[in-house]
């Protein structure tokens, strides 16, 4: 398996974390909504897999680029 960073799109505040270590991703599925200019920004995953760390926690403030979960693809 190979380890695949899921970075933010944009800065902004965590305001909600749909995943947690061990649970299993598909592509499309919703993983963490940012705050951002005060809208909510639902941030979706790309691949589908394991998360294996989930690095932020509710009301994080975190920068665009930012690793915010780890999966194992």
């Amino acid at each position: 398996m190979r380890e695949t960073k899921f970075t933010a799109e944009l800065a902004g505040r965590i305001v909600a974390i749909s995943k947690a270590k061990g649970d299993r991703i598909e592509p499309g599925d919703e993983v963490v909504v940012i705050e951002s200019m005060k809208m909510e920004v639902p941030l979706t995953a790309q691949v589908g897999g394991v998360v294996t760390a989930v690095l932020v926690h509710i009301d994080d403030m975190i920068d665009e680029g930012q690793t915010l979960l780890i999966i194992d693809t």
